[in-house]
């Protein structure tokens, strides 16, 4: 029996990953990243790891309702601006006799009333200007937050951060989001963090709560772990076989050059392509 006539051992497993491309072959799907497991807490926070008992369930509960209304009865509008405090308008004098009909009285009182108003139309447009400022800052916090959740990759980040926000005061969540290095990190952290937050939520002194922030944030521990990705396999009936060095393939493709007949070498291929899709 010739080589050519010999007959075709198929019966090998298959590494896709070293199957040669043939012509009009679509290449091999790339696999998908495999998603990290993100944990993002505090590094020597095991006591909220642990199943509380009931009692510190219902005591934790009622802390939480008290911060939740403290918090609501402390959101208040954005205070005035002590250095640039609105100017009074004086009411217009309606009629000389009030004035005793002393016409240049009358007429001081008109103009002072009109110099008002002007100072109050200028103080007007500062306030806006002011307004339009603290608002461009805000989005451009909120952008970043934003960017900085995207990047801790974790699913359950709003409702950590709405905790967060129910029970800190609007001035306690301007002091995280300011002073910080990593807002959104510090947030969730906090939301995982019910002992924590507790402590935050009872400090009413600002420049103690700041202080107590800042070493809470060096104390966050960001872990992430991979999982392996899985080798795409075709199984046969024996051990592997590398397709990059296939002696069959080798002996038929200089059989075709040599003789210019193709069809066993093409049918060996389409052999290939079937036991590996």
């Amino acid at each position: 029996m010739s080589a050519e006539d010999e007959p075709l051992d198929l019966s090998e497993e298959l590494v896709i990953g070293d199957a040669p491309q043939f012509e009009g072959d679509d290449p091999a799907p790339e696999q998908d990243e495999q998603p990290e497991d993100v944990v993002i807490a505090f590094a020597d926070d095991e006591d909220d790891e642990s199943e509380p008992t009931p009692l510190v369930k219902r005591l934790r509960e009622q802390i939480r309702e008290r911060d939740r209304k403290l918090s609501q009865m402390r959101r208040s509008p954005a205070p005035a601006n002590d250095a640039d405090p609105e100017p009074q308008v004086p009411d217009r004098p309606r009629s000389v006799a009030d004035y005793d009909y002393d016409e240049d009285q009358f007429n001081a009182a008109i103009d002072a009333h009109l110099a008002a108003k002007d100072e109050h139309a200028a103080w007007k447009q500062r306030e806006e200007k002011r307004k339009s400022a603290r608002g461009e800052q805000e989005a451009e916090q909120a952008r970043q937050i934003e960017q900085q959740r995207k990047a801790l990759g974790v699913g359950d980040y709003e409702v950590k951060a709405a905790a967060v926000r129910d029970r800190l005061s609007d001035a306690q969540m301007a002091i995280l989001i300011n002073g910080a290095d990593n807002p959104a990190q510090m947030i969730y952290a906090l939301g995982r963090s019910e002992s924590r937050l507790d402590m935050l939520c009872g400090e009413e002194n600002l420049a103690k709560f700041a202080v107590m922030l800042g070493k809470m944030e060096k104390d966050i521990k960001v872990t992430k772990k991979t999982a392996p990705t899985p080798e795409s396999r075709v199984r046969g009936a024996s051990g592997p076989m590398n397709i990059g060095g296939d002696k069959q393939l080798e002996k038929l493709e200089k059989e075709a050059a040599r003789t210019g007949d193709r069809t066993k070498l093409i049918q060996y291929r389409q052999t290939l392509k079937t036991r590996a899709a």
